[in-house]
């Protein structure tokens, strides 16, 4: 049980280091939409259709760079988007926010710990019914020895 006690800790900091790697490795930039991005078609409340849609961007280098990315409905041509980008500055998809960063550990902290709790009580179980079993069997068991 103290295995597992420390184990949440070790893991959450363990997470930290590699969304932080991740962040460092996948630096934000600005680019421009090179389309009209037309409106949602859904139209429901709070919809965020993501459609593909050819941009440009500046990569380290200076040089002039283009691709598709998912963008937000309902954008002009010329919008200013924001993008991440690897070593080489080529598209990449965002890193994890502060959000799904947290929800990681503790999804894995939570099924650890629900696991745990499973395994105990199905042994418990199993104590319970041998106890039952021998019960039963234990006075022949007994006779027979005798």
């Amino acid at each position: 049980m103290v295995g597992r006690t420390a184990a949440g800790p070790v893991t959450t900091h363990a997470a930290d280091d590699v969304f932080s790697r991740q962040h460092a490795e996948r630096p934000s930039t600005r680019a421009v939409l090179l389309t009209k991005v037309p409106a949602a078609a859904s139209g429901g409340v709070g919809a965020r259709d993501r459609v593909a849609a050819a941009i440009r961007w500046t990569a380290d280098d200076g040089s002039a760079r283009t691709g598709r990315t998912l963008v937000e409905t309902g954008q002009k041509s010329g919008a200013r988007i924001i993008i991440w980008r690897d070593a080489r500055s080529e598209l990449t998809i965002e890193p994890p926010g502060p959000t799904e960063a947290a929800c990681g550990p503790a999804f894995m902290g939570t099924a650890t710990g629900a696991g745990a709790l499973a395994r105990w009580r199905i042994g418990r179980r199993r104590i319970a019914q041998r106890g039952t079993e021998w019960n039963g069997v234990e006075p022949q068991w007994r006779h027979r020895t005798r």
